[in-house]
């Protein structure tokens, strides 16, 4: 039983899980598509026995293990109609924009993280609405209700109203495998396995979305 959040999908997951299958046909995979806090709702009853997900707060690393699968690029995402000279732009160059960012309620340590960098940068982001859809952050920035910050991923949703763009610095957050302590059952030891097999594959993954990207026209 796994868990995972939703933009793994948009990169890796279904090209991971579709050649697990292939390799270990005997095994029945059953897939949850879980915000990361319900993700550890659902670990601590037991129900799915890894966790693709988000960095583990230290109260919660007391009785997990885990493993970083990729460090997730976050982008700026735009209206298409803002003009740009240049294919990335600075976090602190934000500071005056309204933000659309993914509900904390769901998500404490994305939503966490983007604040936190924006208040590194020197401000405060003034988050105008936190939608519990990625697909809804982008209409919004689409209809200029403000900006963005999402995982680069995200941009294979391809919304023809907006545009991603790289972050200067760049701002990561990490992606994860989680699994209770203890020793695996012998079908968890396999796909940990096949999971650490597959790591730099699943990293190179995320840096093409990171790259096609810089290839985009603003």
């Amino acid at each position: 039983s796994i868990g995972f959040i939703g933009s793994a999908t948009l990169s890796f997951l279904p090209d991971l899980i579709r050649r697990y299958k292939l390799e270990y046909p005997h095994v029945k995979l059953v897939l949850h598509d879980l915000y990361p806090v319900e993700m550890d709702k659902a670990c601590d009853r037991g129900e799915i026995d890894v966790a693709i997900t988000r960095a583990l707060s230290p109260e919660r690393r007391k009785n997990r293990q885990s493993r970083v699968l990729l460090r997730d690029p976050l982008v700026a995402v735009l209206p298409r109609s803002r003009e740009l000279k240049s294919k990335k732009i600075r976090l602190a160059d934000l500071a005056g924009e309204r933000f659309i960012l993914f509900h904390r309620k769901g998500a404490p340590g994305v939503f966490d993280t983007i604040v936190g960098a924006c208040r590194s940068h020197g401000f405060s982001p003034r988050v105008e609405n936190e939608p519990n859809s990625m697909q809804t952050i982008l209409s919004l920035v689409e209809a200029e209700e403000g900006v963005a910050i999402v995982p680069a991923s995200i941009s294979n949703l391809r919304s023809k109203g907006v545009q991603f763009v790289r972050l200067v610095p760049d701002l990561y957050l990490d992606l994860i495998a989680v699994w209770p302590l203890g020793e695996p059952s012998a079908v968890l030891h396999t796909f940990l396995d096949f999971l650490n097999a597959n790591t730099e594959a699943i990293r190179a993954k995320a840096e093409l979305a990171l790259s096609s990207i810089a290839r985009m026209k603003a």
